[in-house]
């Protein structure tokens, strides 16, 4: 994506502004595969009934996990308004709202969406994993801990243990987590997307703990197991990076903004171009974020944590940061909502309010590159625990766990 030359710029811009308008992606991130186009065939035959609407609607949710393809997303809320529209009382009607709910990060809703399933028919794995996400994403920690301590008993599995080894990790217990995970893969179906996903969460683990090759191993587990899901090679850019290698995180980033142009690793990529003093990659970047910006607030509003950091980098850009860190962290609390508004007050010069913050996302312990980085002071470091191994580089970043792409 590093072509020359302001028009080439221009054109890459509005090319990620298209794709995501427009739900156009690459050819294998399509969810449109054999199942998919089953069961719109069986919808054709019966286009009033509930059933086959939701059977489309949650296949083409679970194809998003991998895809991220904006317009198989329109599809599918499309599908399970129509079903509630026929069938107010389908329970199922009601989890899958949530799960789309969930999807484009509008967490109180989803857990209205899901207790109102609950109130129509039989708590299942998905809807107690559904609760669980969102109020870890609301920051009701111990609301979620019991709801998945429900999981676990009425459906021990892989949903279950990597909610279970989450809520580990969020309360500073790596290892714990590490253990509950491994649980996962012994249950979890051979080959499977499942299955690769919980190798893709145990890369992050070791990578929080520092264990970087541990983390290559696993990360290289799941590629083989389920090939071109689009965050592979920006989950091994952070290890470069978090290794020292930026360079190398770098080189894997264009790479990754090659296959799918996401705006984590565009302001990732903005952030190590900045390190390593490449000011052409900067310049492209930055104009490559300004067209996603735009998008991104007209839309709903997906990425403001990754807009609220770039903001506050820049440097100038102050006020546009803190309106976006403030509305986040009002409509997703959870422990890296207080962290980001913490960075950027104290970007800002605003360092009692982001004092308070940062203690409040620091306050369950939590091993996280990232969490560090903008819950803290630049010199107040923590006493070496489970990080003593990891980078000391200013710049190293975690992205925290993504609730909504579990299984």
């Amino acid at each position: 994506m590093f072509g020359s030359g302001r028009v080439t710029d221009r054109i890459l811009a509005a090319a990620w502004l298209l794709m995501v308008a427009t739900g156009v992606c690459a050819e294998e991130s399509k969810v449109a595969d054999e199942t998919v186009r089953s069961l719109a065939s069986s919808l054709l035959a019966r286009p009033d009934d509930p059933r086959p609407m939701l059977n489309l609607a949650q296949a083409l949710l679970q194809g998003l996990r991998a895809s991220r393809d904006a317009g198989e997303a329109a599809r599918a809320e499309a599908l399970i308004q129509r079903a509630l529209t026929l069938a107010p009382r389908d329970s199922r009607a009601w989890a899958l709202k949530a799960w789309d709910e969930m999807n484009r990060h509008r967490f109180r809703e989803a857990l209205v969406s899901v207790r109102q399933a609950h109130g129509l028919g039989v708590p299942s794995a998905m809807t107690l994993g559904l609760e669980s996400d969102a109020l870890v994403e609301l920051g009701r920690y111990e609301d979620a801990l019991a709801v998945t301590q429900k999981l676990l008993d009425a459906f021990p599995g892989l949903p279950a243990y990597s909610r279970a080894a989450h809520l580990r990790f969020l309360h500073g217990d790596i290892e714990g987590a590490v253990g509950l995970l491994n649980e996962s893969l012994a249950v979890a179906p051979p080959g499977s997307e499942a299955h690769a996903w919980a190798f893709v969460q145990l890369a992050e683990l070791h990578l929080n703990g520092g264990q970087f090759e541990r983390a290559e191993n696993a990360l290289a587990r799941a590629e083989t197991l389920f090939p071109g899901r689009p965050d592979y090679p920006a989950l091994r850019a952070r290890v470069r990076e978090a290794q020292g290698k930026r360079e190398e995180a770098l080189a894997l980033l264009r790479e990754a903004l090659d296959q799918y142009p996401s705006p984590d690793d565009a302001v990732m990529a903005w952030r190590l171009a900045r390190s390593v003093g490449d000011h052409e990659a900067m310049r492209r970047l930055a104009l490559l974020l300004d067209g996603m910006a735009r998008l991104d607030e007209a839309g709903d509003k997906l990425f403001r944590r990754a807009f609220a950091e770039y903001y506050a980098l820049q440097g100038h850009r102050y006020g546009e940061a803190e309106r976006l860190a403030r509305e986040e962290c009002l409509r997703r609390p959870d422990i890296y909502g207080h962290a980001l508004l913490a960075f950027v007050l104290r970007q800002a010069g605003k360092h009692r309010e982001a004092d308070r913050h940062g203690q409040t996302a620091l306050r369950l312990g939590t091993a996280d590159r990232r969490l560090e980085r903008w819950a803290r002071p630049p010199r107040a470091a923590r006493t070496p625990t489970v990080a003593a191994k990891r980078s000391i580089a200013d710049d190293d970043g975690i992205a925290p766990f993504n609730p909504e792409e579990a299984p």
